[in-house]
């Protein structure tokens, strides 16, 4: 598993990349919003290349995850008691469909999630999710299409944001992308 890791306190942030990606993301966008954070808020930033094929045992995969944040954060004797964690496509599907089973991740933001993926998982998300979740969908982005639906699922703890102009992968607005977490986690 490639994982970066950017030390700090207790308290982290975990990022998953789309399927396939790098630790760094295009043009350096992870690497800026983890130094970012981590300067800021002195959070402990881990930043985690999904995998492709993590749908054949997501919740396995999710569960690994979640382990070597807890070695990593032991190998620099952090115990980390509080996690956002934030996703973009494929990663954003993986913090929906699993992020209610670890108490400690208290806010996501879920970025151009692959909605028809699973809806039932989508469902039990929304029943047993209890923290804070921002979902991210780009106007020009395939799942757009669902956003009619997916409203249907907003509720006290969850929102859904569309974002003008944004496709599946923010082309063009890099900025506005980095922008993200500061905005909807760290208001």
């Amino acid at each position: 598993m490639n994982i970066d890791v950017y030390k700090g306190n207790e308290k982290a942030l975990l990022i998953l990349t789309g399927i396939g990606g790098s630790t760094k993301g295009y043009k350096d966008k992870y690497v800026t919003i983890a130094s970012q954070i981590n300067q800021k808020y002195g959070v402990t930033v881990f930043v985690v290349a999904v995998e492709s094929g993590v749908w054949n045992n997501e919740k396995q995969y999710f569960d690994k995850i979640i382990k070597e944040i807890e070695n990593s954060a032991k190998v620099m004797n952090i115990k980390i008691k509080e996690i956002y964690a934030m996703g973009s496509s494929g990663g954003a599907s993986l913090l929906i469909h699993n992020s209610h089973r670890d108490e400690r991740i208290k806010k996501i933001l879920a970025i151009n999630f692959v909605f028809n993926i699973n809806y039932n998982l989508f469902n039990d998300f929304i029943k047993a999710y209890k923290g804070e979740a921002t979902l991210i969908i780009g106007e020009k982005d395939e799942s757009f299409k669902f956003l009619e639906i997916i409203k249907k699922f907003e509720q006290k703890n969850i929102t859904i944001e569309a974002i003008p102009n944004a496709d599946h992968y923010f082309t063009g607005m890099l900025d506005e992308y980095i922008a993200l977490p500061q905005k909807f986690l760290y208001n």
